[in-house]
């Protein structure tokens, strides 16, 4: 990061002549440059990741909404229980799919 100017006395505007002594201003960065330098994502990078995040929102969505359906069919006895299970597992088989991609 370059070096901030430092202002002449002079050149200072009277209000704050008025509060300094006759010396002059030396500004100082209030960023911490390894934040910058340190900084680990790039463009491309990013937008895997929200693509790879979306694709996970979707899937679980998806997830929640099959696992609901079938807690229903199982309340009203529209399936068994090892039907269930099975259907269960098969979600959840399909759900990690997405997810892997």
């Amino acid at each position: 990061m370059s070096k901030l100017p430092k202002i002449k006395y002079e050149e200072l505007p009277d209000e704050i002549k008025d509060v300094l002594d006759e010396v002059d201003v030396e500004w100082e960065s209030l960023i911490d440059t390894d934040y910058f330098i340190g900084f680990p994502l790039g463009p491309e990078a990013h937008k895997t990741m929200r693509v790879k995040s979306a694709k996970r929102m979707v899937a679980y969505r998806l997830w929640g909404e099959e696992m609901n359906q079938l807690y229903r069919k199982l309340e009203l006895k529209r399936i068994t229980k090892e039907e269930c299970e099975a259907a269960m597992q098969e979600a959840k088989l399909r759900r990690n799919r997405i997810i892997d991609n």
